[in-house]
């Protein structure tokens, strides 16, 4: 009894690891590990560094989904397969895809996350003081 119970554990973890892997490599490209280029490594690389600067200004537009940086004089656009890096003089367009890439985009959305959780959170702290001192009022008027 207890040899089925574990051929049949062991079958669908087996199946489930196969499902994992399914999903993470034919529906989302982006999950491949993919081989980058000097030029791709390079851009990732300093999109990375300027994300981790805290005087980094990020913006998003979520109608076309573009990731906006701004740091120093350097202007870095992340599209969904592209990053653009732009100064003064020179602009760069790189092609990029893979994990490496994905990890990026989803850390500049957890960055911009945390920056307007802290202005939300500072929004309803002034709305919860607001509700106590109407609270207050109110039963003083009762009194």
């Amino acid at each position: 009894m207890k040899l089925i119970k574990l051929i049949k554990h062991k079958l669908k973890r087996k199946i489930l690891k196969l499902y994992i892997s399914y999903i993470k490599v034919l529906i989302n490209p982006n999950m491949k590990n993919a081989y980058l280029s000097t030029n791709e490594l390079k851009a990732l690389n300093i999109a990375t560094f300027a994300l981790k600067n805290p005087n980094c200004n990020l913006s998003l537009c979520p109608i076309t989904n573009k990731r906006y940086m701004k740091y120093n004089n350097y202007f870095i656009v992340i599209t969904e397969q592209k990053i653009q890096i732009v100064n003064h003089v020179y602009a760069y367009d790189i092609a990029m895809s893979g994990k490496r890439f994905y990890n990026l985009k989803n850390n500049f959305d957890t960055r911009l996350y945390k920056k307007f959780k802290g202005i939300e959170d500072e929004i309803l702290s002034n709305v919860k003081h607001s509700l106590d001192t109407i609270l207050s009022n109110i039963r003083e008027t009762n009194e």
